[in-house]
């Protein structure tokens, strides 16, 4: 998600975009980063944490220092 919204031309959307996954990071009950395996009814963190796969979330600032 956040690779997509860095695509965004304007902050506005690349803003509205990230929004989602911010809420979903802010009101989660667990406080582990970016975990990918969730309980789908409780929205409680099962296993994975600490993993790799979340380098994604630099694109922007490697985007923004890329181009400028």
């Amino acid at each position: 998600m956040v690779w997509v919204a860095s695509l965004a031309s304007e902050q506005g959307e690349f803003a509205k975009l990230i929004e989602p996954l911010w809420v979903a990071l802010n009101e989660t009950p667990d406080r582990v980063a970016f975990s990918d395996w969730h309980h789908t009814k409780t929205a409680r963190q099962m296993n994975f944490q600490h993993r790799s796969v979340v380098g994604g979330i630099f694109m922007k600032l490697l985007k923004e220092r890329w181009c400028h």
